[in-house]
């Protein structure tokens, strides 16, 4: 898989929304029967030319996640948005 938007492998994700420099929302196939799952992440290098390590903060100024989506951040070390190379996300309940 290249850097995009797309999912590469997935038995719960169905869609990212990327709505902006290192903001997606991931959308899930199956709604949950609650808010109560919780949410990996582990990101990958920035892209080409992107200087600085990247972390990832979920749901924080979007609010909580609800039973269908959840949103994710890549950030840097001064907590601006950056596009990360690969992101890598899961649910368990």
């Amino acid at each position: 898989c290249d850097w995009s938007s797309d999912v590469c492998s997935s038995d719960l994700v169905s869609s990212i929304a990327d709505n902006g420099v290192g903001d997606y929302t991931v959308n899930l196939t199956n709604a949950m029967p609650d808010a109560n799952y919780d949410i990996g992440v582990a990101v990958g290098h920035p892209l080409p030319g992107a200087p600085g390590a990247v972390t990832s903060l979920v749901n924080n100024a979007r609010g909580v996640p609800t039973t269908a989506l959840y949103h994710l951040y890549t950030l840097q070390g001064s907590f601006a948005t950056v596009d990360a190379q690969y992101i890598y996300s899961s649910v368990r309940r």
